[in-house]
This record gives C-alpha cells, structure tokens and sequence, in this order.
C-alpha cells in the first residue's frame, strides 16, 4: 500500500530544549531543521525553537537584531535561508501587521 501514513514520533526521542506545549504557533522548513516561532499557552511568546530532524535535536538559536514580540495565528514563510513573518494576534482580540524578516543563516531579525 503506497497511501501516506502518520506516526507519531516521541519527544522522549529527542535531546535538546523543546518547546512547552502551545497553540497558534507557526512552523516551516529549511532543508533538515524546522523552525517554530510564537504561539501561546497561558500566554502569547515570542519563543524560537529550531529541530534538528537529521539529529532530533531541538535547540533555541540566540537571535540577536529586532525580535518580533509575541504573537499567535500569523503568516510564516520560507524563502531559501530567508523567513518572513506578518502580523496575527499579539494579544486577545488585538492584531499586527507587521513585517519582520529573519535570516536564520546567522539568526537575525
């Protein structure tokens, strides 16, 4: 049977600093590492969590440069070593629209 078929993967299986449990997050790819960003749980965050798919090893990249502040349900894109992220919410029933950009070569908003 060639259909696709989900399996869970354990984070007892993993090394590193994960992310606490959340909703409203975003997350996208490059190449082995995914990158989550935001989200909330008793609060919006302005956390960035990067896994290592290759190793299962997340981390917590230091950012440096203009770090959006939290925020939950935003747009999240890829563009080679290049993300962009625009507005969603930052609190309860208030939204952004801001722009930010960052280069996750050198992790820097």
């Amino acid at each position: 049977n060639t259909s696709p078929r989900w399996r869970q993967i354990s984070i007892r299986d993993m090394s590193g600093p994960h992310p606490r449990p959340r909703h409203g997050h975003r997350a996208v790819a490059i190449k082995d590492l995914i990158i989550v960003f935001g989200g909330g749980n008793e609060g919006i965050v302005d956390e960035l969590h990067v896994l290592n798919t290759a190793t299962n090893q997340w981390f917590a990249p230091p950012v440096r440069g203009d770090i959006p502040r939290g925020c939950a349900a935003f747009g999240f894109i890829c563009d080679g070593v290049r993300l962009l992220l625009f507005g969603g919410m930052v609190e309860y029933g208030r939204y952004s629209n801001d722009l930010y950009e960052l280069l996750a070569s050198r992790w820097e908003w």
